[in-house]
């Protein structure tokens, strides 16, 4: 065989194992909560690019706020906050700044038995979480429940202003409808507690990824093959 013609063959398998692997892989990237990153809804801002929202609101497509109240900020808010994904984000401390904070809640379809996790971003800045903008900022934390399963989240001492981490939470769906709450906790008076970017996705049983992978291990296969014939 030629092997220009060859060498055809061994890049369309390996093209073939690409694009397999990679629709499965991005099939499992569903977000099963509605407006994760606070994007859409009725934004009309009290003050320029932030709006303040109170216990019950449903201003924020697909949430409802619960306890006390918060601010949904936009690109233009006054503090020099920046959301971590998008351009919208939640102060759960509203303009309250102290306890109970805010926090936001939704209902999802999910399956009994079935394994979830639902990541999110909590923000801190030294400007205003710390005695006189000074480091450490003090850490602030979420609440997360996710039907009979919940824990608290707590962000670690900031490098610099306008800090965002990231964490998780997994567990099992008893019904088939599981309420999302997140909710603001500080252990004192603090001036921001940041929410953006939540995400809840089936975990897939290890069968189930087998079946992905498979076409695409199928494919390296016989890409060896060729190149050694």
């Amino acid at each position: 065989m030629h092997p220009f013609i060859k060498n055809i063959g061994v890049n369309r398998a390996w093209l073939m194992a690409a694009v397999v692997l990679g629709t499965g892989l991005t099939a499992q990237a569903n977000n099963l909560l509605s407006n994760g990153s606070f994007e859409t809804g009725n934004f009309n801002p009290s003050e320029p690019g932030s709006m303040l929202l109170t216990a019950g609101a449903t201003d924020i497509t697909g949430w409802i706020v619960i306890n006390g109240g918060l601010a949904w900020d936009g690109p233009q808010n006054p503090y020099g906050l920046t959301a971590s994904d998008g351009s919208h984000f939640l102060d759960l401390t509203g303009d309250y700044d102290h306890a109970p904070y805010g926090g936001v809640e939704q209902t999802v379809a999910t399956t009994l038995g079935a394994q979830y996790q639902i990541s999110f971003e909590v923000g801190s800045d030294v400007g205003y979480d710390s005695d006189q903008g000074s480091l450490p900022a003090t850490p602030v934390s979420i609440q997360v429940t996710a039907g009979s399963s919940s824990g608290t989240f707590t962000t670690t001492t900031p490098a610099g202003n306008d800090l965002w981490q990231s964490f998780n939470l997994e567990f099992t769906a008893t019904s088939s409808s599981t309420l999302i709450s997140l909710e603001g906790l500080a252990s004192e008076n603090i001036e921001y507690i940041g929410l953006d970017n939540v995400d809840l996705e089936a975990v897939p049983e290890p069968g189930t990824l087998m079946l992905l992978v498979g076409p695409g291990l199928l494919a390296f296969a016989k890409c060896r093959r060729l190149r050694k014939a």
